[in-house]
């Protein structure tokens, strides 16, 4: 029994879903997790933007003015965004880290990894557009062929075949999947724990192959998210959009930490 009313109980009431920053350590033998996990990092994604709301709203607001202003520009708007996307997706992971750890959500965090990450990130960043363009470039020329594929990039793709069109979507969608698996623990993995873009790349698609159920159901859950955001004018981007963010913040560190 104890002589202190006011102890701490010394039951363990860590997070389930292995989150916390405290007593854990870094792993680089990724951990799986029971489906329901996913349903648990999409609730603490809510938990780290409602830590600084306020900021998150104006970092996407920030992103997105600026992505819409890029792409306006000839040429170079189509290629600059894919450049920099994950390079400020890599600061808002830094950023994530300090709410995880109770602390403040701060502008700069956006070009947070503009720094001594910036030469890993961007080889990161070069090595998944090579792979993502010669997949996509693979999988519609035999299809629509290299104009229409052409054409599409760039706003105008004539008259294609509807079925052929629809049916490249669809292929592409399916060999996008392993590519988009190791970007989405690469990134942390590259800006917080300094691992080098090749081995990130290979502990990312570790990480989700012992992870596909609950990623899965973290993507259909962010998926219902996200439609939803859409209905109030588009206004709900604004939350779901630094979720997402978040989210993967979330699903990187229950997979790579633990007590």
């Amino acid at each position: 029994m104890q002589d202190n009313p006011y102890r701490a109980p010394d039951a363990n009431v860590a997070d389930p879903a292995g989150i916390r920053p405290e007593e854990q350590t870094f792993s680089t033998d990724p951990q799986s997790h029971s489906a329901g996990a996913g349903a648990t990092w999409l609730g603490k994604s809510w938990e780290l933007f409602k830590a600084s709301a306020g900021m998150w709203i104006a970092l996407t607001i920030v992103m997105v003015a600026a992505a819409i202003a890029i792409q306006a520009i000839p040429v170079a708007g189509a290629i600059i965004p894919g450049l920099l996307y994950p390079i400020l997706t890599a600061g808002l992971m830094i950023g994530c880290a300090e709410l995880n750890a109770s602390r403040a959500l701060r502008f700069n965090h956006l070009f947070a990894a503009f720094g001594d990450r910036f030469a890993a990130m961007m080889l990161f960043t070069i090595i998944y557009l090579v792979v993502y363009q010669t997949a996509a470039l693979l999988v519609f020329v035999p299809f629509i062929g290299l104009d229409g594929y052409l054409g599409m990039l760039q706003g105008d793709p004539g008259n294609l075949d509807p079925i052929a069109l629809w049916s490249a979507l669809g292929l592409n969608m399916l060999v996008s999947i392993p590519i988009f698996a190791g970007y989405w623990l690469a990134v942390p993995l590259i800006a917080l724990n300094q691992i080098e873009p090749i081995p990130a790349i290979k502990m990312s698609l570790m990480g989700c192959l012992k992870n596909i159920l609950p990623l899965f159901v973290l993507g259909v859950l962010w998926t219902l998210v996200a439609i939803a955001g859409v209905i109030p004018l588009g206004l709900g981007l604004l939350i779901v959009l630094p979720m997402m963010f978040a989210s993967m913040y979330a699903s990187y560190r229950a997979i790579f930490y633990r007590d």
